[in-house]
């Protein structure tokens, strides 16, 4: 989807992989929750999964995993990746 493109760059520049799946669900009229799925270059899937308050602007981290067939790891949150991504969704939610 030709809105949405910037997350596409946003994963390949700061999380280093390609994009798969975006999900976007408003858990009620002020918090959306924001999915990731991505893939790297050695085929690891990743899946980055945070929530903005579009009240406040608040970014609250969820989690970043990678999974696979023994189980799931735990990775670090990147803080350039949520604010390029949530600056930009803010600003769609401007324009229209």
């Amino acid at each position: 989807m030709e809105k949405y493109k910037n997350i596409s760059v946003f994963t390949k520049e700061y999380l280093k992989g390609k994009l798969n799946k975006l999900t976007i669900e408003y858990e009620n009229d002020n918090v959306v929750l924001i999915s990731v799925t991505y893939e790297d270059d050695h085929q690891y899937w990743f899946d980055y999964q945070l929530s903005l308050n579009n009240q406040n602007e608040e970014i609250s981290f969820m989690h970043h995993v990678c999974s696979n067939v023994i189980g799931a790891v735990a990775l670090d949150r990147d803080n350039r990746f949520e604010k390029a991504v949530t600056s930009y969704l803010l600003e769609q939610r401007r324009v229209h």
